[in-house]
């Protein structure tokens, strides 16, 4: 049998059916798949220096409670927790964590360029965002939680009142108050992020202007804050007594129950809000990622024919339903350079081909074949997240790369 001369298997094989290129098939839910992310999520949230970093700053109103009860035995102690626990923790510590962990869910996988991996995984765009927001809700209330609980023990720890102060149905009431503000924050925030450029400096200037000054202002405006209904709920659940807190029945935030909506009211507008705000992301998140996605796929396509050129004798199948692989020479892929060729430096020769796409309107991320992780990825674990310095897979063939 006559062997085929190299200028044949550097020639790409034509074809003259035109290609239309297949529309990006729909992700079903995969509970598996947004499981393992969830767990990715909160483990690279735990290991992160930030929470290091916010841990320090949540254990400054416990080193202020121990040091004004060391050096001012005669302080009111109730006084003391409206002031740290109340007041400092929500209006600071809350908001800031709030801030730095949802802002940064998607804009950290923009800039450490691992976000294309998880947009490739067989999983619904709409289930990324939720997943991602409900790990950083886990991770947040625990850090909050356990520090809140540490500055009420250190408040009133061999007091008289330690009992009924430090009793599990209040403390149960307090975690619930700190839970549904991280909930909040959280969902307005990662909201923020999708949205607008500056989500960081954003978000806290609304956090200094609206829940730092109109909350307090006695105006229809501070119904429109979280911290308005917070302050309802704190007070119609923990009743507090303001003559042991300030001394008399004046009321620091001005809020008069009778004008006020009920708990439940309030509670139902805390949590609606959440979810309207987590909704309009996962939507915003879904519509832009669809589209990357879909320029991606259109992409690969069309710098087929380049492709074919490169490859000196390894040939892409223009008609092929996903990337089969296929050789010249033998007219299947069970040619050793095909088998043997990693598909992270296939992904590099369509990267090298391919022509750049415009910025997505809402991420800024740059589109194209997108890095060594476009293809590989689809083929790795989930576990194997490149964020966690995970490798290319070698594979043997590629025709179930989008179809996985």
């Amino acid at each position: 049998m006559t062997q085929p001369s190299s200028d044949t298997l550097a020639t790409p094989v034509a074809d003259s059916t035109p290609f239309v290129p297949r529309k990006l098939p729909r992700q079903g839910l995969n509970l598996a798949g947004l499981a393992t992310l969830f767990w990715l999520t909160f483990r690279q949230h735990a290991r992160a220096r930030k929470l290091l970093v916010l841990a320090f700053v949540f254990t400054l109103p416990s080193v202020v409670a121990l040091l004004i009860r060391h050096f001012t035995p005669d302080t009111r102690l109730p006084g003391l927790e409206f002031g740290l626990v109340f007041n400092v923790i929500p209006h600071v510590m809350v908001t800031l964590t709030a801030l730095l962990y949802a802002s940064a869910m998607i804009q950290d996988e923009i800039e450490e360029q691992t976000l294309t991996y998880l947009l490739v995984r067989p999983l619904p765009r709409w289930g990324i965002y939720l997943t991602k927001l409900l790990a950083t809700l886990l991770i947040v209330i625990l850090l909050a939680g356990f520090f809140t609980a540490l500055t009420e023990v250190v408040i009133y720890w061999g007091a008289a009142e330690m009992a009924e102060q430090l009793a599990p149905m209040r403390l149960l009431k307090t975690m619930g108050l700190i839970t549904l503000t991280l909930t909040a924050y959280c969902a307005l925030f990662g909201c923020m992020s999708l949205v607008i450029r500056y989500a960081l400096f954003t978000g806290l200037l609304y956090s200094i202007v609206f829940e730092g000054i109109l909350a307090n202002i006695d105006f229809a405006v501070r119904k429109l804050t979280v911290m308005y209904y917070i302050r309802v709920l704190f007070e119609r659940w923990l009743e507090p007594d303001w003559t042991k807190i300030v001394g008399n029945d004046y009321n620091p935030w001005s809020i008069k129950l009778s004008e006020a909506p009920g708990a439940g009211a309030c509670l139902l507008t805390v949590l609606g809000a959440s979810l309207v705000l987590t909704v309009l992301a996962m939507l915003a998140f879904s519509l832009d990622v669809q589209a990357v996605t879909h320029r991606d796929w259109l992409r690969i396509h069309q710098v087929n024919d380049k492709l074919c050129a490169v490859l000196h004798g390894e040939v892409l199948d223009a008609g092929a339903p996903g990337l089969a692989l296929t050789c010249p020479a033998t007219g299947h892929g069970g040619h050793t350079r095909c088998r043997r060729r990693s598909i992270g430096d296939l992904t590099k020769d369509v990267i090298g081909l391919a022509s750049p796409v415009a910025r997505t309107r809402g991420f800024g991320i740059p589109v194209r074949a997108n890095q060594a992780c476009l293809i590989a990825g689809r083929m790795t674990p989930l576990e194997r997240h490149p964020g966690l310095r995970a490798q290319a897979e070698r594979v043997q063939h590629f025709d179930a790369v989008f179809h996985a």
